[in-house]
């Protein structure tokens, strides 16, 4: 079995790495097979007064699903963390200290999608609504959160450090990704047995190119 599709390249990424004023929240660049789960870490950056957050994370309902209760990863004591479905496509997370204690500099919770079974391939951007900061003072500052990017399927996206090519596979069986400029030429850049259904891997070489194929092929 082999699939074979193409990116336009040369795209900047200067949205993904540029350095952000004031406290942030990141949602991450990752993938998820058709009928699978994929854990979502929220990471919190440059700050050290930062007590709360309210976020709503934008999605494609029509391929994404999210009902469950996000879990705390790290912070400090009596932390709460809770979420909910707002609408399809909008879950609506909160994040924060009774005691008015900074939250930590790292991933400070996870929330769990769902990839839709009948979910089409390609990239599902994730993006943010209304958004609150408070701080340790119960004050309102201003905040940021940086998008996201969850590739569902066979799919391609820029990602920090490259560009990630990804297909679907059995889980367990082995397979080789291939990349070529011209459909020609193939070279192999990446061996290995899928999980979770999924076959993947970070093309570093990605952004010096003008346009670049790939493709999946299984092994024994």
């Amino acid at each position: 079995m082999s699939r074979v599709f193409l990116f336009a390249g040369a795209l900047m990424l200067a949205s993904i790495s540029a350095a952000l004023a004031g406290p942030s929240a990141s949602l991450p660049f990752d993938g998820v097979a058709q009928g699978h789960d994929l854990t979502v870490p929220v990471t919190i950056h440059a700050t050290n007064n930062l007590a709360g957050l309210q976020c709503d994370v934008l999605f494609d309902g029509s391929r994404l699903v999210c009902t469950n209760s996000p879990t705390l990863v790290s912070g400090p004591n009596g932390i709460l963390i809770d979420g909910a479905l707002i609408q399809p496509g909008m879950y609506r997370l909160l994040a924060y200290s009774p005691t008015g204690s900074a939250l930590t500099n790292d991933v400070v919770c996870n929330v769990t999608f769902s990839a839709l079974t009948n979910a089409y391939n390609g990239r599902v951007p994730l993006g943010s609504g209304s958004v609150y900061f408070g701080d340790t003072n119960a004050l309102t500052i201003t905040g940021t959160v940086n998008p996201g990017l969850v590739l569902v399927g066979d799919a391609f996206g820029f990602m920090p450090g490259g560009g990630r090519a990804q297909f679907r596979g059995a889980s367990g069986s082995n397979y080789i990704i291939k990349a070529s400029a011209d459909l020609i030429s193939w070279t192999s850049i990446y061996t290995n047995a899928a999980t979770n259904d999924l076959v993947w891997t970070v093309d570093t070489n990605a952004l010096a190119m003008a346009h670049r194929f790939y493709r999946s092929v299984s092994t024994p």
